[in-house]
């Protein structure tokens, strides 16, 4: 396992809000993750109360999704990429490699945005409902997904490739990810409505602020966030 001491390191320089500034050299993902304590959130409140978020997730049939580790350990070869000036290449869990720019999202902003070329054919959310927009209160920069093919010689493969954010802290860079549950559901007495996300585990996503105070009645989300740092190879 590599170092913890390389978390130290400066990995990325912005000096506009345009512009993304590196020294030209590959990045790759420590074999770490970590993880922050599982947070739930319903209508004007922010609960991190074990016994009552485990009891919301049994009563859903979500299991396996969350823990309680503050510490996880992921693929050595999750994510490399190699920056010269703005632009970027990387490839994910070894498989493809893929040229990409990276942007800052807004002035004095802390994320980076890697977005690639390939024609988006994301996942659709969950049509018209309440949990397609709960998916957008609840993510500030979500990854969506990208398909390319890749040949062999037992056929072809398909691979996901997203654009996807970076946090870039004090120099430091992360792969930000999240486990996320959410549903709603809404009666009146005599009609029903409701939805669920059922498990999402490890999105690229980078939650939203203050997801409690735009949420309505019915509205449940149960989040857990973790990030993976990622170290320059010299």
């Amino acid at each position: 396992m590599k170092s913890l001491s390389l978390l130290l390191f400066v990995a990325l320089l912005i000096t506009s809000c345009a512009k993304v500034q590196t020294a030209s050299a590959p990045y790759m993902n420590e074999s770490f993750s970590a993880v922050d304590p599982v947070i739930m959130y319903v209508q004007n409140q922010q609960i991190t109360d074990t016994s009552v978020i485990n009891t919301c997730l049994r009563q859903n049939g979500i299991t396996n999704l969350f823990t309680d580790s503050s510490v996880q350990q992921v693929s050595d070869s999750l994510l490399m990429l190699d920056f010269t000036g703005n632009a970027v290449t990387y490839t994910i869990n070894d498989l493809v490699k893929v040229s990409a720019n990276a942007q800052k999202s807004m002035p004095n902003d802390s994320v980076i945005v890697i977005t690639n070329n390939v024609n988006d054919t994301s996942f659709g959310g969950y049509g018209q409902t309440r949990c397609d927009t709960l998916n957008s209160i609840i993510n500030r920069y979500k990854a969506p997904s990208y398909y390319i093919y890749v040949g062999g010689f037992v056929g072809v493969e398909l691979v996901t490739t997203p654009s996807f954010p970076l946090w870039d802290i004090s120099g430091q860079l992360y792969i930000p990810r999240a486990n996320e549950f959410y549903k709603s559901y809404v009666t009146n007495g005599v009609t029903s409505q409701g939805c669920s996300s059922g498990n999402v585990p490890n999105i690229w996503t980078i939650k939203s602020d203050s997801i409690q105070n735009k949420l309505s009645a019915g509205d449940t989300v149960i989040i857990q966030t973790n990030k993976i740092p990622l170290e320059r190879v010299i």
